[in-house]
């Protein structure tokens, strides 16, 4: 069997399929948000996004500019509504590529199971 994939060198297919997994418990899964509130999120998720977008799009001056003429209030609302964000985004993200990873030791070992039976 192939040496694990490191920082410096990437994953073969051997290392890949050599890898297990087990599935995630009904605790972690029941934790996911429903299709309801992720619809709703959406529109706060959106808005984080643009407001991003726009901040990003601005030069240091600009950026000052904008904290020194918006009320404090609208300036850290902004800045909750990124956090906000963040944090769920950083849920969704990790939900991804754990599916992203399983699918690809999945197919690692398929691939050599194919190469067994050829």
């Amino acid at each position: 069997m192939s040496a694990p994939a490191t920082d410096d060198q990437p994953a073969t297919v051997e290392s890949a399929a050599g890898l297990d997994f087990a599935p995630w418990s009904a605790e972690d899964l029941a934790g996911l948000p429903g299709a309801k509130q992720w619809i709703n999120d959406a529109s706060v998720f959106y808005l984080a996004v643009r407001i991003s977008a726009s901040l990003l799009g601005k030069t240091k001056a600009e950026m000052v500019e904008l904290v020194e003429t918006q009320e404090t209030d609208t300036v850290i609302e902004m800045l909750e509504r990124i956090e906000s964000a963040i944090d769920a985004y950083s849920v969704i993200l990790k939900l991804l590529e754990a599916a992203q990873a399983r699918l690809i030791v999945a197919g690692a070992a398929a691939a050599q199971r194919a190469g067994a039976r050829s």
